[in-house]
């Protein structure tokens, strides 16, 4: 009987001086630069190093830092992903914009949007360091791309994929995941999406919500943003052969029976907080 061969194995990743061995997962801080008070600014990233060889992808948010809701999107599914049953490796930067994060600002300090900053330069503004950080140590490693995004000023967005539908490759992605609205958009200068388009990668825009909230249960369109998400994990098997996976209820986001703007009555329950 001839002996049984062993499934090929992945490759361990290397980023920022960690080593994550196939089967694991770890998060790693970049450093970005130091604040006045001489405290470091750091990119979050959890890196999923899937057992089986196979592609590598990005899946980012809040370039806009006002644009939460794809920032507990990408923390649900990383927490429905087992790496052990991964073919490819994902790399998620939750929040990419920082400093606007923890400002509640759509830009950065120096008032520049990330997203006319790309690819960047490491002598820059604090813009132009950070999105050329995020190019040099996520997406040169990667073969395709996910942003999630919200609409600003208080405008809300019907969950949408945008991309250059003109790619065969891009489309097949964007079809994979069956949104609502596939919409095709012209590149921008400075944006994530032209920078990776000059280097081939093919890259989808999801679009859900407004800014400055999370509507995974409650608020406008919820089922389509809960789409977004399980298509996520769903259809990333057609990108990355990922294994069906599930998740649980929303953690780490406060949830209830209460929408905004409801009355509530005495011993009504209005919150579940993790």
């Amino acid at each position: 009987m001839a002996p049984r061969q062993r499934a090929p194995r992945n490759s361990p990743v290397e980023l920022g001086g960690v080593t994550v061995q196939p089967g694991r997962r770890a998060s790693i801080e970049l450093p970005v630069a130091r604040l006045p008070t001489r405290s470091w600014v750091s990119l979050p990233v959890v890196v999923l190093c899937g057992s089986r060889p196979g592609p590598t992808v990005w899946v980012s948010a809040a370039v806009h830092g006002d644009e939460l809701l794809g920032v507990e999107i990408i923390r649900q599914v990383m927490r429905g992903i087992d790496p052990r049953r991964l073919s490819g490796t994902i790399l998620a930067v939750p929040v990419v914009n920082v400093p606007g994060f923890l400002a509640q600002s759509r830009y950065t300090p120096d008032r520049r949007d990330l997203n006319r900053s790309f690819p960047g330069s490491p002598r820059g503004s604090l813009a132009s360091r950070l999105a050329h950080l995020f190019m040099t140590e996520i997406v040169a490693r990667c073969d395709a791309g996910l942003d999630l995004h919200t609409g600003s000023n208080h405008r809300e967005n019907l969950p949408q994929i945008r991309c250059n539908t003109d790619d065969p490759t891009t489309l097949a992605m964007a079809e994979a995941f069956a949104p609502p609205v596939i919409v095709h958009s012209k590149l921008r200068a400075g944006s994530l999406r032209d920078a990776c388009a000059k280097r081939g990668l093919p890259v989808l825009l999801l679009e859900a919500g407004e800014a400055l909230r999370v509507q995974l249960l409650h608020g406008f369109n919820p089922e389509g943003v809960e789409m977004l998400r399980d298509e996520m994990l769903r259809r990333f098997s057609k990108i990355t052969w990922l294994p069906t996976a599930t998740i649980a209820p929303v953690l780490g986001a406060h949830t209830g029976p209460s929408m905004v703007g409801m009355a509530v009555a005495p011993m009504e329950l209005f919150s579940n907080l993790p």
